[in-house]
């Protein structure tokens, strides 16, 4: 009789220590962590995140319902791990709108001026300071995007994509082509040898002739950083349509090498979904001048909250947003320190750089 007390306490202790744990599984989801691949580091490493590591903000998401935000970070150097600098070249969102099937693409300036977990400074230092999660917790918190995807290339990566895609089309102009031709014979850049770029207008470029336009400060009318911004989309998104042209076979093994050496935040086997998912969408109409911040509205300068309520409007089409708490309060704090700033120094203000420093 006593060995049948003893099993039966045994067997609710059981009972009782599974309930315990079913308990706390549902507790965790949903208080919204999420288990996703780090990408940094060991390949193999699963790191748990919570919504509230990433910026995840509940009403944001309420907002973008049906939206699914990528961010794109593209190094300006060889290697994605590399002591010396990891800092973003350019930070680029695709939004993929779910109902309709039409990817949107906008650049955010390096530059602009953020609100961090170190203090204000430019959006690309996340990177730098705090590495890719970082990097997603600022875009997010400061531009209410709620992104929860993110690779990160570097230029041997996208030379190597393009030319297994044997070379995009892109459209150039003389002073494009131009500069890309002396930093392509100028042996500081970096850049592996390659044929100079002949013509201007449309042309079909190799991998390391695509890097040398990304690298351009060349301006059109005066906009140098935009135009390098729209260089680096432009190259993105002319490297997704060739590669959405190929069978899905064909267009794998281009991604293969391109995913094996690619940082992301989610599992290689996600990253290669996340390039289907992309691949079979509608890009919308290419416009240059999706960058943001936008500087002025007429000869007024923009807030942080003016800029997110203008791309909510353009990319969302929701009117009138209303920013998250985060960025209001961001918004005051920018412009505070650049006044403070300011003062101490006692110069005018350069209301350009309240919010955009593009060096």
């Amino acid at each position: 009789m006593k060995l049948r007390n003893n099993s039966i306490k045994s067997a609710v202790l059981i009972l009782i220590i599974a309930a315990i744990s079913i308990v706390l599984v549902l507790a965790m989801s949903s208080w919204g962590s999420k288990v996703i691949d780090t990408g940094i580091g060991d390949k193999n490493a699963e790191e748990l995140y919570s919504d509230r590591d990433l910026g995840i903000n509940d009403n944001v998401n309420a907002n973008l319902n049906g939206y699914r935000n990528i961010l794109i970070c593209d190094i300006g150097n060889k290697e994605v791990n590399s002591k010396s600098d990891n800092t973003p070249d350019s930070l680029i969102v695709l939004s993929l709108n779910n109902s309709t099937n039409v990817t949107e693409q906008f650049s955010i300036y390096r530059g602009t001026i953020t609100q961090q977990s170190n203090g204000i400074m430019a959006v690309k230092s996340a990177y730098t300071n705090g590495g890719m999660l970082e990097q997603i917790k600022t875009v997010n918190e400061n531009f209410d995007l709620n992104i929860r995807e993110c690779i990160t290339t570097n230029w041997e990566q996208v030379a190597n994509l393009v030319d297994r895609l044997e070379g995009i089309q892109v459209y150039i102009t003389r002073d494009v082509k131009d500069e890309a031709n002396e930093i392509i014979t100028n042996e500081k850049y970096g850049i592996h040898k390659t044929d100079l770029i002949e013509g201007e207008g449309t042309v079909n470029v190799t991998g390391w002739q695509a890097v040398a336009i990304c690298c351009c400060d060349a301006e059109t009318g005066g906009k140098g950083e935009p135009d390098k911004n729209s260089r680096h989309r432009q190259v993105l998104v002319q490297i997704i349509k060739k590669a959405a042209n190929l069978s899905e076979k064909e267009r794998h093994k281009a991604y293969k090498e391109f995913v094996e050496n690619t940082e992301s935040n989610i599992g290689k086997d996600k990253v290669f979904d996340l390039i289907e998912r992309i691949s079979n969408s509608t890009f919308a109409n290419f416009d240059s001048t999706q960058n943001w911040p936008k500087e002025y509205d007429g000869n007024k300068p923009n807030t942080l909250e003016s800029n997110v309520i203008g791309l909510y409007q353009r990319v969302f089409y929701i009117e009138n947003y209303q920013v998250s708490s985060f960025v209001k309060e961001a918004s005051t704090a920018i412009q505070n320190d650049g006044i403070k700033k300011q003062e101490e120094t006692n110069q005018s203000i350069d209301v350009e750089s309240l919010l955009l420093n593009r060096n």
